[in-house]
């Protein structure tokens, strides 16, 4: 059983910074951390050991389509990283490409998004983050 709750921490602890470039506040991040993967256990019936065998894009998923259905409830503050006022999707689809390294089909695995949607996130994305860069170097 020990090792069981050892695999989930490892989970928690490999999903926060996914987690946090969704919404960059603490308390916030590991708390949809905590209910993706309570909606996984109660979706799906499953218990620790089952649990621990699912795979990080799985994961990512629960906790992304949590954050969509929660983006309405949080306030974005001045002090936040400028990318934050991207759309969600643009954040964790630049996330998981650009930190994480993932290929397009990991990203669609993990974001719900068709193929399409995650080049056009991605080259958005990139789009207005360069737009930003270039605006402050001015």
């Amino acid at each position: 059983m020990n090792s069981d709750l050892d695999k989930i921490e490892k989970i928690a602890v490999d999903l926060y910074p996914f987690a946090f470039s969704l919404y960059p506040d603490e308390l916030m991040a590991g708390q949809l951390i905590v209910d993706g993967l309570m909606r996984m256990i109660v979706d799906d019936n499953l218990d620790a050991s089952a649990l621990k065998s699912k795979d990080l894009p799985s994961f990512c998923l629960s906790i992304f389509t949590l954050a969509k259905s929660r983006k309405g409830h949080i306030l974005i503050k001045d002090e936040d990283p400028f990318y934050q006022d991207l759309p969600l999707h643009t954040r964790a689809v630049l996330f998981l490409k650009e930190k994480w390294k993932w290929n397009h089909s990991e990203i669609e695995n993990a974001t719900g998004l068709t193929y399409n949607e995650v080049v056009l996130s991605l080259h958005e994305g990139r789009g207005l983050l360069f737009s930003r860069k270039e605006s402050l170097t001015l």
